[in-house]
């Protein structure tokens, strides 16, 4: 395997593809408040107001010419993006085209004569439902859910061996965007009620998307090229466990959503709301190194409903 370009401590010139979403803004926003010069790919929507990076290129993971990095090529490229697809066949081509997208990424690194370090960042619903124990990343992949079609598009940089890689699987990250607000803050804010999809007994790992962020930069300059890394904060909890604590903060009633309701909607979600996991790392000596922002999760929780004006 080749080596990076830089010593790691130097490592300051980053470019971030999918920096406008919701964790590769979260990102973005960590890198910027640490002095990083931060570059960033963008395809359709735009970084957000306060978000100013040093460097925008425009384009699609398909076709963009990296090429373009020369003048001022990164030290470690940050991959949280993916082209979208809509229902199970539109995500089904989508993975295709991001495998596509990911090969000829693989290529242009394996041509560089000092590639930068590429941290593909994924997810843990790529190890499937596994309720009994607690799992690392030696685990086996059984992907489910939007996992499925995902994974398909990642398993080129997944299976590198050639470039300088890792992976960080991140459990289920939690801000005001994407599942969380989609699926929690909504329903809290417009109707009054705090969810309970299922029975509420399947095991969930969280992370503050704060600490999603603080945890790729921690372990992308400490842990070595060729590793999977699993993000997550403490022990898991149990959903049921998750709307107690948001039925403390708030004092909202909890409202039954049955799976075969979700599943009417998108079987992918409901799939995603059976998920039940609960996530380890064998990387215990190297974690302790990083400190969490928000290792408590009620704490965590208010602060996203803080900065979302919750009320």
């Amino acid at each position: 395997m080749k080596n990076a370009t830089a010593q790691k401590s130097d490592r300051k010139n980053i470019l971030i593809l999918g920096g406008s979403g919701f964790l590769g803004s979260a990102f973005a926003r960590h890198c910027q408040e640490r002095g990083k010069q931060v570059q960033v790919l963008l395809h359709r929507r735009a970084m957000p107001a306060d978000l100013q990076p040093s460097q925008v290129f425009y384009g699609s993971l398909q076709s963009f010419n990296w090429n373009m990095l020369k003048e001022h090529p990164p030290q470690v490229i940050y991959h949280f993006a993916r082209i979208p697809g809509r229902g199970s066949l539109g995500r089904k081509v989508a993975a295709y085209l991001s495998a596509f997208a990911n090969r000829r990424l693989l290529r242009w690194l394996a041509r560089q004569p000092q590639p930068p370090l590429l941290v593909l960042v994924a997810g843990t619903l790529a190890y499937g439902s596994i309720p009994d124990r607690e799992i690392t990343e030696d685990e086996p992949l059984h992907p489910v859910s939007f996992a499925r079609p995902y994974h398909i598009g990642e398993k080129p940089i997944v299976e590198a061996q050639h470039v300088p890689r890792q992976i960080m699987r991140i459990s289920w990250a939690y801000g005001d965007g994407s599942w969380f607000r989609s699926f929690y803050l909504r329903p809290m804010r417009e109707q009054g009620h705090i969810p309970l999809y299922g029975g509420g007994e399947n095991w969930m790992s969280l992370i503050h998307t704060a600490d999603a962020a603080g945890m790729i930069d921690f372990l992308s300059t400490h842990g070595p090229a060729g590793q999977t890394f699993n993000l997550f904060c403490g022990p898991a909890i149990q959903q049921k466990q998750l709307v107690k604590i948001l039925q403390q903060l708030t004092g909202y009633p909890v409202q039954k959503v049955s799976l075969e309701k979700l599943r009417g909607l998108d079987k992918a979600v409901a799939e995603a709301f059976a998920f039940s996991l609960r996530v380890g790392t064998k990387h215990r000596a190297l974690y302790k190194g990083y400190r969490y922002l928000y290792s408590d999760i009620a704490a965590g929780l208010k602060s996203v409903m803080n900065n979302g004006d919750f009320s």
